[in-house]
């Protein structure tokens, strides 16, 4: 696909046009009813995509609360404790992510950010199931 935008003349390679297609409606605004996946593409059911802080499980407990394909059970009102310190990421998210890992919630409510630049939006959907 061929376009311009202010003179300028690009070429948009066929993967950019079929995401840009699948995720508008055509003028730029989220297609109704369509949840953005904050999930790596390939990912397989099963992988963990959100964890507790690992101050605040067992050393032998699973950290994982949240699996792609199984329920969310994370509770981001689980209390710091003398371990993590206080404010504390409760929360993280994976590798299997698209922000990938980093603090998905903030005891404090903090709002959380990545290597990307603010997270808020996908750790929200990521917490919500989505």
């Amino acid at each position: 696909m061929m376009g311009s935008h202010r003179g300028m003349s690009w070429v948009a390679p066929a993967g950019l046009l079929l995401f840009a297609v699948a995720m508008t409606n055509g003028c730029g605004a989220k297609a109704a009813g369509m949840h953005m996946s904050y999930v790596v593409p390939g990912t397989p059911a099963g992988a963990c995509t959100l964890e507790y802080n690992s101050g605040l499980v067992d050393p032998s407990a699973d950290r994982c609360c949240a699996r792609v394909g199984g329920p969310n059970t994370c509770n981001p009102d689980t209390a710091c404790n003398a371990t993590t310190g206080s404010p504390c990421c409760v929360i993280y998210a994976t590798q299997v992510t698209v922000g990938g890992m980093g603090c998905c919630h903030y005891s404090n409510g903090d709002p959380v950010s990545g290597t990307n630049g603010d997270r808020t939006e996908e750790c929200e959907g990521l917490l919500a199931g989505r």
